[in-house]
């Protein structure tokens, strides 16, 4: 936390998050609060001087080349800081290869690492399930590509935050102040699981267990807003807690999409113990919101 201004985080120890876009669907009303806000003089400032920037999927809406046009000129508002993103259930929509596809979005895969040398964290970005035909849309680890994420983790030194579209079962559920947009972690398709055990995320967490320096799983998905039951909260791997960071959405639900109901996009500090959340409302003229009545709320990590 910066000294002089509590609202300002340590930016050499923070990453922008995004959650999802819906290129192709967003309103251009919506689009254009979201730029202008990312313009403004103190946003900018900040974008040019995080660690990094993390889009969280479902960057498209329907995976067509031209909605890929669309997001890869978007991603020229997040500044200078170096840019990362993963591959939604959204993204994976066409008949192309999703290996494919996020080399058209300009992704190095559907799994990947980055290593974030001035936090002293790694990222690693993961589509769990890769069958375009699927009912769950890519929700579903197959024993193989959980087992390639294993092995992933433990080849990495030092602390790890996953990036991953799909929350993990029974966390965030969508929007408390409304009811006819929830989303929720408990739907097959809303949550992270395993081809072999669909009805939860157990087998995930317990393989996340094995790896200590595993920190925090984010996600999105749910499109929750900012008072959505457990948007920020720790799940237990068995033996230790990680924090479970959801990052909502720019794109609602609502079919009018309203332009000024809540267009949040989320900065997360690395402190000691834990990771430090704080939102901007671009809705609002970019100013910091709040969570539960705080506009800086620490999730601990273990």
């Amino acid at each position: 936390m910066n000294s002089l201004d509590p609202m300002i985080p340590d930016l050499a120890r923070t990453i922008h998050v995004v959650g999802d876009q819906h290129h192709g669907s967003l309103a251009a009303s919506r689009k254009a609060l979201l730029e202008a806000g990312l313009a403004q003089p103190l946003t900018r400032w900040i974008n040019d001087r995080v660690a990094a920037c993390l889009h969280m999927g479902d960057l498209t809406n329907n995976a067509t080349d031209a909605e890929d046009n669309l997001y890869v000129a978007h991603r020229g508002h997040y500044g200078d800081a170096p840019l990362h993103a993963i591959l939604g259930n959204h993204d994976i929509r066409s008949n192309r290869n999703p290996e494919e596809h996020a080399a058209a979005l300009g992704l190095p895969g559907s799994m990947w690492t980055a290593e974030i040398e001035r936090m002293g964290v790694t990222i690693v970005g993961v589509l769990p399930g890769t069958d375009t035909a699927a009912h769950n849309s890519g929700s579903q680890f197959t024993s193989e590509r959980l087992a390639r994420l294993d092995s992933t983790l433990a080849g990495i030194d030092g602390d790890v935050w996953i990036a991953c579209h799909f929350p993990m079962h029974d966390t965030v559920n969508g929007s408390a102040s409304d009811p006819a947009i929830r989303k929720r972690s408990v739907t097959s398709g809303y949550y992270v699981a395993t081809t072999g055990a669909t009805s939860n995320s157990n087998a995930v967490l317990e393989m996340l267990d094995d790896h200590s320096n595993v920190k925090a799983w984010l996600s999105a998905h749910i499109h929750a807003d900012l008072t959505a039951d457990r948007l920020l909260t720790t799940v237990s791997t068995g033996s230790r807690g990680i924090a479970h960071i959801n990052t909502g959405a720019v794109a609602p639900l609502e079919v009018a999409q309203s332009p000024r109901s809540q267009i949040n996009t989320f900065y997360l500090t690395k402190v000691e113990g834990g990771i430090e959340v704080r939102v901007r409302g671009h809705h609002a003229g970019g100013y910091w919101e709040s969570i539960g009545g705080r506009r800086v709320t620490l999730v601990p990590t273990s």
